[in-house]
């Protein structure tokens, strides 16, 4: 199932970056697991990131977060993050099957896997651009989950020193 999704999340990179208008390597060649169903995958996730894209929007696939300032030693790879208009939106691709992932709530809290992957999107570019509010999102395309959950700036810093002090 690993290898199934680090396939999915590759083909969902090449074909992300293509509709951004970036060069990008085919990983087609390569992929022992394609079949229809990853190519429907992929493509709804591009859709779901591109209905989240304005003209004006600073676009980092699969970008390294660095998020060690609340977590010590704390990294990982963001698959979409997005500034747009004060807002940074980080998208995460789950190619599972077998367990819903829930994106948070008020009631449940943040995902605290795109909580801390945002603090550390917010601790690389939040001195460059101007951000208010985080939504994060998880596209699970084989459960039919597509969930957006936004809280500000500075409540994802407090469930940061918080959770990790």
């Amino acid at each position: 199932y690993a290898a199934q999704g680090t396939e999915a999340h590759a083909l969902c990179e090449y074909k992300l970056q293509k509709a951004l208008g970036r060069d990008a390597d085919v990983p087609r060649p390569t992929l022992q697991f394609l079949d229809q169903e990853m190519e429907d995958c992929s493509d709804e996730y591009v859709s779901f990131v591109m209905q989240n894209v304005t003209p004006t929007s600073i676009v980092m696939v699969e970008q390294r977060l660095d998020f060690s300032a609340y977590a010590p030693g704390g990294f990982g790879t963001g698959d979409c993050v997005i500034v747009t208009d004060g807002n940074l939106h980080i998208i995460d691709f789950k190619y599972g099957k077998g367990i819903p992932v829930s994106v948070g709530s008020d009631e449940e809290g943040v995902n605290p896997q795109l909580a801390c992957y945002a603090l550390g999107a917010l601790s690389a570019f939040d001195g460059i651009y101007d951000i208010d509010t985080v939504s994060m999102s998880i596209m699970q395309p084989r459960l039919n989950i597509a969930d957006t959950y936004t809280i500000s700036k500075e409540d994802l810093v407090a469930w940061g020193q918080n959770t990790h002090s």
